[in-house]
């Protein structure tokens, strides 16, 4: 690898027939993405081993396991902006609204895991949330989970049909 960057760049090497060559060698777990983008899915692969195997070191159910939670997936999230690896809008669009999801979920959970007591207020805007759910099954913040659920879906839909005049071409 590093002596192909080195050819690229003393021109003994095009950098077409070097991303050529880099497509053919390496297409099993960089085909989906931009060259520049290449290490897209082991990024993605070792966020999904720290929110699965690193959170499991931690104790069960404490603050300190949904703060984790949020930060790791907020952090992979910014990632995925900072690389927009996908050469489709569409695709990166969707997997920006997946991330966020997990973001907004794991925020509800560090919330509710902070202030335990809101499951249980009577309110009534915390009590009948918007009739969706029942007060056992979290009341507000179930309503509130499936609202980010259902807003997710509708713009996943949507991400899948949009096109940039670039793509449409």
């Amino acid at each position: 690898m590093k002596r192909e960057r080195a050819m690229v760049r003393r021109n003994e090497k095009s950098l077409v027939v070097a991303q050529r060559d880099f497509g053919v060698r390496f297409n099993y777990i960089a085909g989906e993405f931009k060259p520049e983008a290449y290490y897209a899915e082991p990024v993605d692969l070792l966020r999904k081993l720290m929110l699965t195997g690193f959170l499991g070191i931690i104790p069960a159910g404490t603050v300190l396991q949904s703060f984790c939670s949020v930060a790791i997936s907020l952090f992979f999230l910014a990632m995925h902006v900072w690389m927009w690896p996908y050469p489709y809008n569409g695709a990166n669009l969707l997997k920006l609204f997946t991330d966020t999801q997990v973001f907004l979920v794991t925020l509800v959970g560090l919330v509710l895991r902070i202030h335990p007591d809101e499951l249980n207020k009577d309110p009534v805007s915390l009590r009948d949330g918007f009739g969706w759910s029942d007060v056992s099954q979290g009341g507000f913040y179930g309503d509130l989970l499936l609202v980010l659920l259902g807003l997710t879906v509708i713009l996943a839909i949507a991400a899948l049909f949009y096109r940039t005049p670039t793509e449409k071409a």
